[in-house]
């Protein structure tokens, strides 16, 4: 099984990408199944489809925005490569720039605690969202990186204002209620403002007014991972992203991550990865020569 995530440079690079369905599914070779991994999804529906997620099928109407979370099986109806339908995919370090944004990414808008999926009709006609969404990131996507980015984050927030404002008139959202899935929300917003200075379960359980042990067990009852291994998984996918994709040098990668010194910071990702961060940012620049080298060929 492909995913949309490994076809797609932009979303390696920028942690943000936006294209047609139809052509990831070619690209796929005709494979209509993905999966989610550890990106953020939301689809846009021009017209009336079937979706299946983690084997379930949704009906969805004209017009509408499905979000999907991370970690989920998806498939898209068999007429999918003739519709018109939409993927904005990112990371949570694209998308969380601030305390609100925290907040709304970790909502139960990608995070339900009844379903796999939640689906939005939009309070925008279709022309609207052709023209002010995907038509205007396609012109700055072509004429300023910078821009381009910028304005990416303000559609995908105007996206998720609307599914919040939906949320809180069906009062899903219920925020004196400590859930296990508010909790662990709560968890996963402080460990995108503190994981590079704070690693240890204690500091976000004290946070949170619950033991570390119950805080380990809701995360592996939601998530199937423990507190621990997110914590971890947090530091190493930075680690990891900042190697491949910026010109920081090792030691100020090792400044940047918290780290106290380069060989505390080396031991970290060769344990986790079983390999030094030199390797992989080795790795990573043998593999662009060769995509670069393909196509000049072609």
């Amino acid at each position: 099984m492909d995913t949309i995530y490994q076809i797609t440079e932009q979303l390696k690079e920028d942690g943000f990408s936006i294209n047609y369905i139809k052509n990831l599914i070619t690209r796929n070779q005709g494979n209509t199944y993905f999966n989610t991994l550890d990106y953020f999804n939301i689809f846009w529906f021009p017209n009336s489809s079937v979706f299946v997620v983690e084997g379930i099928e949704y009906s969805i109407e004209a017009n509408s925005f499905v979000f999907i979370g991370p970690g989920k099986n998806i498939c898209f109806g068999k007429f999918a490569h003739k519709e018109k339908t939409v993927g904005f995919t990112f990371s949570s370090t694209f998308y969380e720039k601030s305390a609100n944004d925290s907040f709304f990414l970790n909502s139960e808008l990608f995070f339900t605690s009844d379903s796999n999926v939640f689906i939005l009709q939009s309070i925008r006609s279709r022309e609207q969202i052709k023209q002010f969404i995907v038509e205007r990131l396609t012109f700055y996507k072509e004429k300023d990186h910078g821009l381009y980015i910028s304005v990416a984050h303000n559609s995908i927030e105007s996206i998720i204002l609307d599914g919040l404002l939906i949320l809180e008139s069906t009062h899903r959202i219920e925020t004196n209620k400590y859930t296990y899935i508010e909790i662990v929300n709560r968890f996963r917003v402080l460990l995108q403002q503190h994981y590079k200075t704070e690693r240890t379960v204690g500091f976000y359980a004290k946070q949170l007014n619950v033991p570390p042990r119950r805080l380990s067990l809701m995360a592996e009852e939601l998530l199937g991972k423990s507190a621990k291994q997110m914590i971890s998984e947090k530091v190493i996918n930075e680690s990891i992203r900042i190697l491949r994709y910026t010109h920081l040098t090792i030691a100020e990668i090792t400044y940047e991550l918290g780290f106290t010194d380069e060989g505390n910071f080396s031991s970290f990702i060769k344990k986790h990865t079983g390999k030094k961060p030199k390797e992989i940012r080795l790795e990573h620049s043998e593999e662009m020569k060769k995509e670069k080298s393909l196509k000049n060929h072609f």
